[in-house]
């Protein structure tokens, strides 16, 4: 949930400053593409940390038996009916809640940071 929110915020941020550095033609030109830019190096970078770790033992432990029991791993073609038969309906409306309170928990972070960033009621 930190890393989520450290990434909006900073996500955030980068509008703020691109919104304030060029004017709304300029943004409209060329300027939406600046974000993208700048997110080209996290990126980069999260691949690259992601393909130098080495898998878990464990993972490959599981890969190992499988290779020699010759067994697919399981494949789902409707996890949600799956699910429902499986957990029940109330599991599954008790997670649709928490999504629901994690995307509003989301927007209202968002706003404050709009806000913040545009200087809506700053000094007014």
């Amino acid at each position: 949930a930190i890393t989520a929110e450290s990434a909006m915020l900073l996500s955030n941020a980068v509008v703020a400053l691109t919104a304030r550095l060029f004017d709304e033609q300029e943004m409209m030109n060329w300027g939406w593409r600046l974000p993208f830019i700048f997110a080209l190096l996290p990126g980069l970078l999260a691949a690259w940390g992601r393909r130098s770790f080495p898998e878990s033992e464990i993972f490959l432990e599981e890969l190992q038996a499988r290779a020699e029991a010759k067994v697919a791993p399981p494949q789902a073609s409707r996890p949600v009916e799956a699910d429902l038969r499986t957990q029940g309906i109330g599991a599954n409306l008790g997670a649709a809640c928490q999504f629901i309170r994690d995307v509003a928990r989301v927007l209202r972070s968002q706003s404050v940071a709009i806000l913040i960033a545009t200087g809506v009621g700053i000094g007014s």
